[in-house]
């Protein structure tokens, strides 16, 4: 399964962040995108948990349905 966690860098989504990323150290299956507006953020937070990450604002509705496209 693949995750798109939007707002990643805020203070509930870092925590969800966190949890994902130890649940995806442990099934294989789970994959975890972090997401959210600043890329610097995301970026830090990333190499942090390991994860991979995509910065876009709401904004702009193609690089939203990309990154969604690919969520389940």
């Amino acid at each position: 399964m693949r995750i798109l966690l939007y707002g990643a860098t805020g203070y509930t989504g870092r925590l969800i962040a966190a949890e994902a990323a130890r649940q995806a150290a442990v099934d294989p299956s789970l994959a975890v995108v972090l997401a959210g507006r600043d890329g610097a953020a995301l970026e830090r937070l990333g190499n942090e948990l390991g994860l991979p990450w995509q910065a876009f604002t709401l904004e702009v509705g193609q690089a939203v349905r990309r990154a969604v496209a690919e969520a389940e």
